[in-house]
């Protein structure tokens, strides 16, 4: 009775302390009822194929006969077809799930596995779907079964093997147990999230604290995402094998510059000179003409015509001080880093001039989610050299807008004035834009928004008394376009071709034209698609695009619409009915959001007119919708009165973070080219368990 009294007595105690108000001592013990749910979770949860498996009698004494193999010593075999057959006959009893570890003598490492049966219910027997069994992951090497009754014969099939190939079955045992498969990562992940996720719950303290990084607590939240993100990015930049050291176009660009010409040092075919259109795909396949892919082919040179920024700031820069080519991934990770920085930048510059009373936490979740939704995650996992101007152009949009906002100050008067060097820092990003993706320029009317009351009311643009400012928002355009122009026009005889429509790739670009059907397709799978959802890992399904449109459709299997992706870019929409949100006397943030969702549409239309429907295009046209949605959600929030319309709009943005998260998170898995599934096996195959665990 003592023993109940007190834990009655320390019940109470618990419950008083969570729901009392915020404080150390609360967060405190959330935690360690954290670490203990968590624990609970990971024994009882998610090795529940343990447990189930206690009461198993493993079958023994059975011999099993190989087809398709020839024994070299005891467990060691020689694969003499591309599917060995291991049979076990009369087993005559119940059986829940087979033991199988194999070794593989070449750098394969796993093997697929498909298990047949004949059972009380299947007399000439049921195949079951086909699994995988991952050397040294013994999550992999129990496979739970589901055949009725006693089994008479099983045949476990071997499917992918290479005749002549060694391997070795370390393992084949019957209905056995399963040992605990304790994971410190999936333990240390879920205490993670569940510790975020309470932080960050609508009651919690971090929405009852403006944004001011002034503080230390503030700053040191941004800090640790920032390291955290950094982390993040450099281990998804490494994940993918195949992208760490290929030779790239810029290589080849870096060689030519060197060289003292424009032109790749690579000599066309004379087949291909001699074509009437070189640019016709079929007829030069047809044909069996040499070419370089997806090299840009003009009046009997090869060219680059990928955007020449990248080349000068990273490529060039490093065979020169370092007699080496720099490596593509190295420059996707910096790109997507500083991005990371700049988004940060961005919103935090919004927040002081136009959504002051913004807390942290929002800004915080907010922050995160621009971050990391806008397509860096598909971008840092496939780092190859088609992302880098992608990567880049996003970077420095995001960062000359960051400078812009930050450029109008006020002094202690309330007279407005612009900081040159903010003006300068912003046109010199802007303008680089142009030598990355030329037709995410377009972000430069965010400058026309921005200054609109700087040259028309203030003076302090465009004037006799500010000529200086003037020239630090016009000549970096004015340089850099005129490097960019001369560099067209050396190669292509106009300064406004970039070359693009040259590329030997998939079709003949000089006649693809501008044909408005192709924008149904491009809006409906680049926004509209739904999600596929299965229950087969990694869930989140990537489906070909279809299209009733007569002519040609350059595409690859996408994901779904931005639309189902991040669906907080809703909200964004919503805004643009909602003016009110917005201070009268500076209605900018309003047009720059309305501009922003405008821009994302035009860009999906461009992306689908000039190059197709590709996943790395989402980061053109993705941060400029959750621009607009960022900008509505600051605007909403600092327009409500009471705390609880706050919490519902802070649960919506909760529920829209997750949502994201886990489907971003999982498109990391996706089959697509240069899977990781294909060149990093044995990390697909542990995440797939460790988030499966059921299988």
């Amino acid at each position: 009775m003592i023993k109940i009294d007190a834990l009655k007595k320390y019940a109470n105690s618990l419950f008083k302390i969570l729901k009392g108000e915020e404080s150390l001592k609360k967060y405190r013990t959330v935690f360690v009822l954290i670490v203990i749910l968590s624990l609970l979770l990971e024994v009882f949860v998610f090795n529940f194929r343990s447990i189930e498996s206690i009461f198993n009698k493993e079958l023994t004494g059975l011999n099993y006969d190989i087809t398709n193999a020839t024994k070299i010593s005891d467990g060691v075999y020689k694969a003499t077809d591309s599917t060995v057959e291991i049979e076990i006959d009369d087993i005559n009893a119940k059986m829940n799930n087979v033991c199988l570890d194999i070794k593989r003598a070449d750098d394969k490492a796993y093997t697929k596995v498909r298990l047949w049966a004949v059972d009380v219910a299947n007399a000439t027997g049921i195949t079951a779907p086909e699994r995988e069994v991952v050397a040294g992951l013994k999550q992999t090497n129990y496979i739970r079964t589901h055949f009725s009754g006693e089994i008479k014969t099983l045949k476990i099939s071997l499917l992918d093997m290479k005749k002549d190939e060694e391997f070795a079955i370390e393992n084949l045992r019957l209905n056995c147990r399963v040992p605990l498969c304790f994971s410190i990562v999936r333990f240390l992940f879920v205490i993670g999230i569940l510790m975020l996720l309470y932080t960050f719950r609508p009651k919690s303290f971090v929405y009852k604290h403006t944004l001011d990084l002034k503080k230390n607590w503030q700053k040191g939240v941004i800090i640790a995402f920032v390291i955290t993100q950094i982390i993040f990015l450099w281990g998804l930049c490494n994940l993918n094998p195949p992208y760490k050291n290929p030779t790239c176009q810029y290589h080849e660009l870096t060689d030519a510059l060197l060289s003292g010409h424009t032109y790749l040092d690579k000599e066309p075919s004379k087949e291909l000179m001699e074509m009437e259109n070189p640019y016709d795909t079929y007829l030069r396949r047809k044909a069996g003409v040499t070419f370089e892919w997806d090299h840009a082919y003009y009046d009997g040179h090869y060219y680059v015509y990928f955007g020449l920024v990248p080349e000068l700031v990273f490529y060039l820069p490093y065979k020169i001080l370092m007699g080496e080519n720099f490596p593509n991934y190295i420059a996707i990770f910096i790109n997507c880093a500083l991005m990371s920085i700049a988004v940060l930048c961005l919103l935090n510059a919004m927040v002081k001039k136009w959504f002051k009373n913004t807390s942290f936490g929002i800004f915080f979740i907010i922050s995160v989610l621009v971050c990391d939704t806008c397509g860096i995650m598909y971008i840092a996992k496939r780092p190859d050299f088609y992302s880098i101007p992608i990567a880049m152009a996003m970077m420095l949009a995001i960062a000359g807008l960051a400078f812009w906002i930050s450029a109008e100050k006020y002094d202690e008067m309330g007279n407005m004035y612009l900081k040159t060097s903010y003006l300068a820092w912003g046109s010199v990003c802007m303008a680089l834009v142009s030598g990355c993706r030329p037709h995410i320029l377009i972000t430069t009317f965010f400058g026309v928004i921005l200054f609109w009351n700087a040259v028309f009311k203030e003076r302090a643009l465009f004037s006799k008394k500010s000529i200086k400012n003037t020239l630090a928002i016009c000549l970096p355009y004015v340089i850099i376009g005129a490097v960019i122009m001369t560099y067209n026009f050396v190669r292509f005889r106009s300064p406004f071709d970039f070359g693009a429509a040259y590329n030997l790739t998939t079709n003949d670009v000089t006649h693809r034209g501008i044909v408005m059907d192709r924008n149904i397709t491009g809006i409906f799978y680049y926004l509209l698609q739904p999600l596929t959802v299965t229950n087969m890992f990694p869930y989140v399904q990537m489906v070909n695009v279809q299209s009733l449109y007569q002519g040609l459709t350059i595409s690859e299997r996408m994901a779904g619409g931005f639309l189902w992706l991040s669906p907080i870019t809703i909200m964004g929409i919503r805004g643009l009915w909602k003016k009110k949100w917005y201070d009268k006397a500076d209605i900018r943030p309003y047009i720059i959001a309305c501009a922003a969702l405008a821009m994302g549409v035009i860009i999906i239309v461009i992306d689908s007119q000039v190059a197709g429907i590709l996943t790395r295009y989402y980061s053109d046209f993705s941060w400029m919708l959750l621009l607009g949605a960022a900008i509505a959600v600051l605007a909403e929030y600092n327009y409500m009165q009471s705390d609880k319309e706050k919490q519902t709009l802070i649960k919506i943005v909760l529920v829209c973070f997750i949502i994201s998260f886990v489907v971003f998170g999982l498109n990391i898995f996706n089959d697509v080219d240069n899977s990781v599934s294909k060149y990093n096996p044995k990390f697909f195959y542990q995440m797939k368990y460790l988030i499966g665990f059921w299988s």
